[in-house]
């Protein structure tokens, strides 16, 4: 969500959206939620930020043909947590909404999102997804949602600026990094910034800037939770990240943007040749940015250990529908198979174009097709058509291999208190980073912080 929206819609490359209700007698195989077109049902909505409302408005067609329930998506302007936060105070009416994890454990401790442990559909889910996504997705051993979609981190450079700079490998190492820099600012004098690690206020990117830098060199900056301590506080490697983006800064060679969003796609237009960035910002920088070339490649994090992040969103059940279907039982029955629509294999579908219906991840497989975002059911990696479209701009094998290097952003994330500490650590670590604020102190500081929140909320 960090990542630039498209600038235009791009072709689909392939899921056709039907037409018609399929007759429940094509459902190959039993399945623990099937559609009943014929009943009257409560209408459902589910709510989410503004990205590809078009598509999730679509979708809630799409399940209303299928099952008969009503069902409709809204968009919540951003910033979509307070404006969440005042639907939920308000207990304005929302049986499903998006979530992200910096917000999971606030909402759950608050009790504005409520387990979804009892999913006709879970044992189905547990064995599919990725291992990492069902915990990013968990709060207290509870499982709160559905994926919307995942993504893993990792590196990306413009082969064409590395080719006038006579750069013939991606780095291996942030000191290669830091060379390849110095080469392309000296050889490629149209690229101002050849790092684009962002600093930005925004969503918090400078907090993860750091932290993505000190988990490729092996250190993961909190401890398992619940406790959450900073192993930050005595760590080389948080000391040798802060001084690193401070380095680039000094020597022009990092992109200077401090609040918001860069416009467009700027590895593409060479304002920067490198960056560590999701797989999705791939089909934004070689379909929608480049026209089909792909000038913008891909490889592992650089770093001792490759280490990366991976991240989930979430779609989770709203304490204003647990209070509906108290009185109308149909509103769960209705909530579950809308929530196994949107994140799980609940429709019944062609996808193999053999003739032969099956059950199929259908919004995630469309997702990936019409927009390039990734996906939490490891089987999508069997779809032909889904490989197939990441090849037009992406690299598969490297793709389906960064998530094996990968940690989650929900080992600090949950923290109820995280997202708060954030709003004080942005400033802190720009100081530090512009040469305002010594690096040891700064990172003290940010110590002594976490640890009077966490001592709040104990």
């Amino acid at each position: 969500t960090a990542t630039p929206k498209p600038t235009a819609t791009p072709t689909p490359t392939a899921t056709p959206k039907p037409t018609a209700t399929p007759k429940p007698t094509a459902t190959p195989t039993a399945y623990p939620l099937t559609p009943n077109p014929s009943k009257k049902w409560p209408s459902l909505t589910l709510m989410g930020w503004e990205y590809r409302s078009d598509v999730q408005k679509d979708n809630a067609r799409i399940f209303t043909e299928y099952t008969g329930i009503p069902a409709s998506f809204e968009a919540c302007a951003e910033p979509y947590e307070d404006t969440m936060s005042t639907k939920f105070i308000g207990e304005e009416p929302v049986d499903l909404c998006y979530f992200r994890a910096r917000v999971l454990a606030s909402w759950a401790e608050a009790g504005w999102l409520v387990p979804i442990d009892d999913l006709p559909t879970i044992d189905i889910i547990r064995e599919e997804y990725y291992p990492y996504v069902i915990e990013q997705l968990s709060y207290k051993e509870h499982l709160y949602g559905l994926a919307y979609y995942t993504d893993v981190y990792c590196f990306a450079y413009n082969s064409d600026v590395f080719d006038e700079a006579g750069i013939t490998k991606p780095p291996e190492t942030w000191d290669d990094v830091r060379e390849y820099a110095r080469d392309i600012k000296k050889n490629v004098p149209d690229v101002q910034y050849p790092v684009g690690l962002s600093i930005s206020t925004f969503m918090d990117q400078v907090v993860d800037t750091w932290f993505r830098l000190m988990v490729s060199e092996g250190v993961i900056p909190f401890s398992e939770p619940p406790e959450f301590d900073p192993v930050f506080a005595e760590s080389d490697e948080a000391v040798w990240a802060l001084n690193y983006l401070k380095e680039l800064y000094d020597e022009g060679l990092l992109f200077p943007l401090l609040t918001g969003s860069p416009k467009g796609t700027p590895i593409v237009d060479r304002v920067y040749a490198m960056n560590v960035t999701t797989r999705y910002t791939f089909y934004q920088f070689n379909i929608v940015a480049a026209g089909g070339r792909k000038v913008i490649k891909a490889s592992l994090v650089p770093g001792k250990t490759h280490t990366t992040i991976s991240y989930s969103r979430g779609i989770g059940r709203t304490k204003m529908n647990k209070a509906r279907s108290e009185t109308n039982p149909d509103v769960e029955d209705a909530m579950w198979q809308m929530l196994d629509f949107w994140g799980g294999k609940y429709y019944v579908y062609d996808a193999d174009e053999d003739g032969v219906p099956e059950h199929v991840y259908w919004v995630a497989r469309r997702w990936m097709l019409e927009a390039g975002l990734y996906f939490a059911p490891k089987v999508l990696w069997n779809d032909k058509k889904v490989v197939e479209t990441i090849e037009k701009y992406g690299w598969p094998d490297i793709f389906a291999e960064v998530p094996k290097y990968a940690i989650g952003d929900d080992r600090w994330k949950k923290a109820v208190w995280f997202h708060e500490w954030c709003l004080g650590a942005t400033p802190v670590l720009q100081d530090a980073i512009l040469g305002k604020r010594d690096v040891k102190e700064a990172i003290k500081g940010l110590a002594e912080d976490w640890e009077a929140k966490r001592a709040e909320w104990k």
